[in-house]
């Protein structure tokens, strides 16, 4: 397929933002589905996917910096589940200028939006996640949602934020410190891996990780190592 000039243009900063791994998957991204882009009646364009508009249309750009303003107590490191066509993250960024992690299951989607923004507006030293087992910083204890990008994707929402709870309430483990552990166990090696240096590990990304697992055997050493795991967080248990 190729790209338009402002393709062109953005596909470097995309390549900044993200691992090798991820900006492969966002160039290889098949087409979002049905989605629909159009003019708003302010001029910049807007997007709506499979019914969901992801931002306004009639003046997106204001609408982001609403979204923005009413966000209370930012910290670093952050995290913003959904990408859309990145004006929320635009104005964010204006208000908060330390890293942003962007969370968006739909890597397509990234890739149309480089076809239709210009992306050197999001002025954000940026990582961009959009495989579920993909490493996070393990300091990110707050994820801010995206409303409409939760509606389009609410099952990848709930992941994350579980996920995100997780560190928030320490129950996580650094993988290595799982590895050494789990590494004369059957199974334990095959668990553990695919994930990258340095994840936090914990209840939700086990989980996941035994969901993606197709042997009963590597799930059922997964789910040994999420009860373990679970057994160590104490009283109050994993919730």
């Amino acid at each position: 397929m190729m790209m338009s000039s402002l393709a062109e243009k953005n596909t470097g900063r995309v390549e900044r933002w993200a691992s090798p791994e991820t900006f492969r998957r966002i160039m290889s991204a098949p087409p979002t589905d049905q989605a629909e882009v159009w003019a708003s009646t302010s001029g910049p364009p807007t997007v709506r996917v499979r019914g969901i508009t992801l931002h306004g249309g009639v003046n997106p750009e204001a609408e982001a910096r609403i979204w923005a303003e009413r966000i209370e107590a930012l910290s670093s490191p952050l995290a913003v589940f959904g990408f859309g066509f990145g004006y929320h993250l635009a104005a964010l960024a204006r208000r908060f200028p330390g890293p942003l992690t962007v969370i968006e299951p739909d890597p397509g989607l990234i890739r149309l939006a480089m076809d239709w923004m210009d992306l050197e507006t999001i002025d954000a030293d940026i990582r961009l996640v959009v495989d579920p087992l993909d490493s996070v910083d393990s300091g990110i204890t707050r994820l801010l949602p995206h409303p409409p990008s939760v509606r389009l994707n609410r099952p990848d929402w709930d992941y994350w934020r579980r996920r995100i709870e997780d560190q928030a309430r320490g129950r996580t483990r650094p993988l290595e410190d799982l590895a050494a552990r789990w590494r004369e166990t059957a199974g334990g090696p095959a668990l553990l891996s695919g994930f990258e240096p340095g994840t936090a590990v914990g209840p939700a990304l086990l989980a996941q990780k035994a969901r993606r697992e197709p042997g009963p055997l590597n799930q059922a050493a997964i789910l040994a190592l999420l009860i373990d795991e679970l057994a160590r967080l104490g009283p109050e248990g994993p919730f």
